[in-house]
């Protein structure tokens, strides 16, 4: 199941955990340019996202850190003249009737 995120948790996961993930082994990850137009839509079905090498093999930050993340996680650079573009694809064995929050106090003040 493909989840979408938000400009904000993008970022957020960008900022945090790309660079915790890629440092734990020296990892990493590439941009590939290109010329067609991405539609910002929370698809990943233009050609150019197939043709890109997902940085993957993520670690956990919680609740065990540095362990192997318990789910795949595939991330996906492309860029052109004006834009960066992010495709991230967050995998769940459990799909929508799994997914229990029970705490919420590290995404809200």
């Amino acid at each position: 199941m493909t989840k979408v995120f938000t400009a904000l948790n993008i970022l957020l996961f960008c900022f945090v955990s790309i660079p915790r993930a890629l440092a734990a082994d020296d990892k990493r990850v590439s941009a590939s340019y290109t010329e067609s137009p991405i539609v910002i839509d929370g698809n990943l079905d233009e050609l150019q996202w197939s043709q890109v090498k997902p940085a993957t093999d993520f670690v956990q930050k919680n609740p065990r850190p540095g362990e192997p993340a318990t789910e795949p996680t595939e991330v996906r650079i492309l860029y052109d003249e004006e834009n960066l573009y992010l495709g991230i694809r967050c995998f769940d064995s459990a799909g929508e009737d799994g997914i229990t929050v029970t705490d919420m106090t590290r995404d809200y003040s």
